[in-house]
């Protein structure tokens, strides 16, 4: 998996390992993963991140909210007309406003940073913060 390897996403590696949910990621065909900075989780606490990192069924939830099961690039969500499904089937929107410093592009809430990396069945798309739970 992508993921794997690249240090400025280890703890959301960490979850998605955590989660059991690897191969069906893997296996996919076509995806997009939002994935959080490590200081996005450092944010949370400790106690948080262990419990994401051990609890299977909480990292599940957290690996589901930040992962669509299209392939959607950083151009493909600035052109997005209506709101994305995250693997559990809730909606996740796709919002750009230019004025906006902390991160014009935002998904689900949570700034996509210029980093888009292709992967074989869709993108991984990295973002400074987690996308909170749907309502």
């Amino acid at each position: 998996m992508v993921l794997n390897g690249d240090l400025r996403y280890q703890t959301f590696a960490k979850i998605v390992k955590t989660s059991g949910l690897s191969k069906q990621l893997d296996s996919a065909k076509n995806l997009t993963i939002f994935a959080p900075l490590d200081e996005s989780f450092a944010a949370l606490g400790s106690r948080s991140i262990e419990r994401l990192t051990s609890n299977r069924e909480a990292a599940a939830a957290v690996v589901r909210r930040h992962a669509v099961s299209e392939s959607a690039s950083i151009n493909d969500l600035l052109n997005r007309r209506k709101p994305l499904k995250d693997l559990a089937g809730d909606p996740v929107e796709a919002t750009f406003d230019a004025s906006n410093k902390n991160g014009p592009l935002r998904v689900g809430g949570a700034p996509v940073t210029s980093t888009e990396v292709p992967t074989k069945n869709g993108y991984l798309l990295v973002t400074s913060e987690i996308i909170p739970p749907s309502k």
